[in-house]
């Protein structure tokens, strides 16, 4: 499929004379972006595997006792969400999601009188 994939994106290239504006060929070109595609899923299946980690090592959810827990991310944060509803306290800037599972763990039990 490779060799497939980068002789068409080469013929696209060439079609569109799109190797004219930085006068490189065509097959430099549709080398380098099918590499790119190659190290794109590499970095989607390292982040899968980050992410599988990192909610493996949440607590479970204080509101309902369970590990039925997930990251929920957005550009600018993050938290920690439970099936149940329950949410823990959101996390921002590069490190969110480290942040938000580092509050949800520390938070404290609660106490039962």
């Amino acid at each position: 499929m490779n060799e497939t994939f980068q002789a068409e994106l080469r013929d696209v290239i060439n079609r569109c004379s799109i190797e004219n504006g930085s006068d490189t060929p065509d097959y430099i070109l549709a080398e380098y972006l099918n590499n790119c595609r190659i190290a794109f899923n590499m970095a989607i299946k390292e982040r899968q595997k980050h992410k599988a980690i990192e909610e493996a090592n949440l607590r479970p959810c204080p509101f309902c006792g369970t590990k039925r827990t997930k990251i929920n991310e957005w550009m600018y944060g993050a938290e920690v969400i439970c099936e149940c509803g329950g949410k823990g306290p959101e996390g921002y800037g590069e490190s969110r999601k480290i942040v938000a599972c580092d509050l949800w763990n520390r938070r404290e039990e609660p106490k039962i009188s």
